[in-house]
This record gives C-alpha cells, structure tokens and sequence, in this order.
C-alpha cells in the first residue's frame, strides 16, 4: 500500500489518495470476511488497524464505500 500512496499521491494529492486505498482496505476487508479478520474485527477497525501501520489517515472518521458510510473507530495516531 505504501507503493500506492507513492503512486496516487502526486497525481490526486495526499488526502484522495489516502481515501482510495481506504476504499481498496474497505473492499479486501469485505473480500476476506469477518471470519479471515484479525479477531473478528469489523470493517473499520480492519481499516483503520492498516492504516495505521502505514501511519496514514487518522483524520478520517468515516468511509463512504458504494452506498454505505463505514465509521471508523478513532485512531491511536493523533
């Protein structure tokens, strides 16, 4: 993922790119299943446990995905 922020954000700008490859998280997190996620996680606590180990996005409180707004839990990055 980090290879994808270095690829997005000189085209789109930091903040879009961190948003696309939360998106891309939320849609492998859907993928895997919650029975394939650390500890049964939910999506935004999957999400937001990779984001943080790219010590990414911890401004973002939620994730529009399709239809559906996913929340975020907070980030231990502030």
């Amino acid at each position: 993922m980090e290879a994808e922020l270095s690829r997005l954000e000189p085209r789109i700008g930091r903040n879009k790119a961190i948003v696309a490859i939360a998106r891309k998280l939320v849609y492998h997190a859907h993928a895997i299943g919650q029975e394939n996620r650390p500890d049964g996680q939910s999506v935004g606590e999957y999400v937001r446990q990779q984001l943080g180990r790219l010590n990414i996005g911890a401004d973002l409180d939620a994730i529009q995905w399709s239809r559906r707004t996913i929340p975020m839990p907070e980030s231990s990055l502030h």
